[in-house]
C-alpha cells in the first residue's frame, strides 16, 4: 500500500521498471527526498499518479533514445501553496510539443493530473530531451 506516500509510490514504480530500463542501457539519476504524506492520496488517486509516471517512463523507453532518466521529488511552493514536485526528465532526442500527439498518452496524463487537482507540464527540446513535471498540493481545496 502506497496511499498517501508519493516517495514510496515512486520507489515501487522504480523497482518494477528498473530491470527493463537497465536492459535498455538507461541509467537512473534518483533524487527522491522524504516528503509529507498526502492525506487525500487514496487508492484511486494513487492509481492516477502511477499511471501518469508509467506513461512517462513508457514514452522514454519507446521513443526518447535516452541514456539517463532523472527523477526528483521534493517539497515545493507553487504560488505560495505547499506541495510536492516530482520531475522526470531524460537526455533523449526530444520532440516537438506543438505537434498534436498521435496517441492518447499525453491527453490521458493531462486528464489524470486534472483529476488530482495537480499541475502538469510537459516540456521538450529536440536534441536535448524531455521533462515531465507534476506538482501535487499538500492540501486540496475542493
Amino acid at each position: 500500500p502506497v496511499e498517501g506516500d508519493v516517495a514510496t509510490l515512486l520507489a515501487s514504480l522504480r523497482y518494477r521498471l528498473e530491470p527493463e530500463i537497465r536492459k535498455s542501457g538507461i541509467t537512473f539519476d534518483w533524487k527522491v527526498e522524504e516528503v509529507p504524506e498526502l492525506k487525500w492520496l487514496d487508492a484511486p488517486n494513487a492509481l492516477h499518479l502511477m499511471r501518469i509516471f508509467q506513461e512517462t517512463f513508457s514514452n522514454i523507453l519507446g521513443h526518447a533514445q535516452a541514456t539517463i532518466i532523472r527523477v526528483s521529488c521534493r517539497l515545493h511552493l507553487m504560488q505560495g501553496r505547499p506541495g510536492i514536485l516530482v520531475e522526470v526528465s531524460d537526455n533523449g532526442k526530444g520532440f516537438d510539443t506543438s505537434i498534436a500527439p498521435g496517441g492518447h498518452g499525453r491527453k490521458n496524463m493531462i486528464a489524470r493530473a486534472e483529476a488530482l487537482h495537480a499541475n502538469l507540464t510537459i516540456e521538450s527540446t529536440q536534441g536535448k530531451g524531455s521533462q515531465v513535471t507534476l506538482w501535487l498540493p499538500l492540501i486540496r481545496n475542493i
